[in-house]
């Protein structure tokens, strides 16, 4: 463990039962007396001064519950958002287990979490270098038992003002961003995340009212290339590397019957999708050129060469590319990178390895045929060639 957090393991331990009995009711709670060891001091000490002098622990408790019951977002942050109370609805046992979460695990982020600690006033520091462990479900609905469940697990709300396939409507992501060098942190946090997925992904195949699927990402902060943003020229619109004809629509099976058909394995998914970060109108004070003609032009080759527009809830664009190959997911990444830190854009592109991919079985007549997914591509011939060609160099 890092000197940083070494420092202060005693005092954590100390403060630990104190948080636990007199908030949370379990002394005997191993993950949160854990995790407190994680904070930062300046963080650590926040927490102990808002906890423990606690006189009346119920009392403390549900004060702390209606003030996140009537906490709204500030205008700022997610502009496209138009649910702006995001505990208003959840029981008092969600928001509460919500709570817990976020002070056992600092690397955690989300709406939710991140509300909570605003509240609590204590904010994880961002490490230089991490790794990010993630997982999303995409869901037709999802009912408030469900979605209490979800959350209860760790996932919080994700949505999205666009986003393929559009009838997925709800939302919800797991993530952890894990400082570089807590390996044994990581693997915790890794295995943490495939055994909610298989929780998460059991509730949804007992779901009659929803269809979905789950995707979980692992990867490294030097996988997101961050640019200062500048509007692309006519120039740079022109000279864009890739064309309708680089990739290729895999159109994954759904059914057995597909799968023969096509000769791909029926249980086939993505191994890593890129993400292209552009800002929208929304965002015009800070970008006036985001909805230029040359920048709506790079939004069209984006998705001419493959992949789908997504709206994000802050107000972004982001255009994803789905690789069956991990390899052709890299070569693509490196030629934009050369591509967006030349010409601009873009404010931010990642590449993302799926090593997990789940999709519910739905019983369709008389086949069981799984969730549809986003398109999943491929390089053409010539592109391939292209991309062995350097890497012979």
């Amino acid at each position: 463990m890092p000197e940083q957090y070494e420092t202060e393991n005693r005092e954590a331990k100390e403060a630990s039962p104190e948080i636990i009995a007199r908030f949370f009711g379990s002394i005997e709670d191993d993950e949160l007396k854990k995790g407190l060891t994680y904070w930062s001091p300046g963080n650590l000490s926040k927490i102990k001064e808002r906890f423990a002098q606690i006189e009346n622990t119920e009392e403390e408790i549900q004060q702390l519950i209606q003030m996140l019951k009537n906490y709204k977002l500030p205008e700022t942050r997610l502009p496209l958002c138009n649910d702006r109370e995001p505990f208003k609805d959840l029981s008092n046992a969600t928001i509460r287990e919500s709570i817990r979460v976020a002070l056992a695990y600092p690397e955690k982020e989300g709406r939710l979490t991140d509300s909570i600690r605003e509240v609590l006033n204590i904010q994880p520091e961002i490490p230089e270098n991490y790794l990010v462990v993630e997982a999303h479900l995409d869901t037709t609905r999802m009912d408030i038992p469900l979605r209490e469940e979800a959350i209860k697990l760790g996932f919080e709300t994700d949505n999205f003002e666009k986003i393929e396939p559009p009838h997925y409507r709800d939302h919800y992501t797991m993530r952890f961003n894990i400082p570089v060098g807590l390996k044994e942190r990581y693997e915790e946090l890794k295995e943490l995340m495939k055994n909610r997925v298989r929780d998460l992904s059991y509730l949804i195949q007992e779901n009659p009212e929803t269809e979905g699927y789950i995707e979980a990402e692992v990867y490294g902060s030097k996988y997101i290339a961050d640019y200062e943003y500048k509007p692309i020229s006519r120039k740079g619109v022109e000279d864009f590397p890739f064309d309708s004809k680089t990739l290729i629509n895999m159109g994954l099976p759904s059914t057995d019957q597909e799968a023969r058909v096509k000769n791909i394995d029926l249980h086939s998914h993505k191994a890593a999708d890129i993400h292209v970060k552009t800002p929208s109108g929304v965002l015009g004070e800070k970008y006036p050129e985001a909805e230029s003609k040359p920048m709506q032009i790079l939004r069209k080759k984006l998705m001419a060469m493959g992949f789908y527009e997504v709206i994000t809830e802050a107000g972004n664009k982001i255009y994803t590319g789905q690789f069956l190959d991990i390899e052709e997911a890299r070569y693509v990444f490196n030629v934009l990178d050369q591509y967006f830190q030349k010409y601009g854009g873009s404010t931010q592109m990642y590449i993302e390895p799926c090593p997990l991919f789940w999709r519910k079985k739905i019983r369709d007549k008389n086949e069981t045929k799984l969730a549809e997914i986003p398109p999943v591509v491929k390089l053409n011939t010539s592109e391939r060639q292209k991309m062995n060609h350097q890497k012979n160099k």
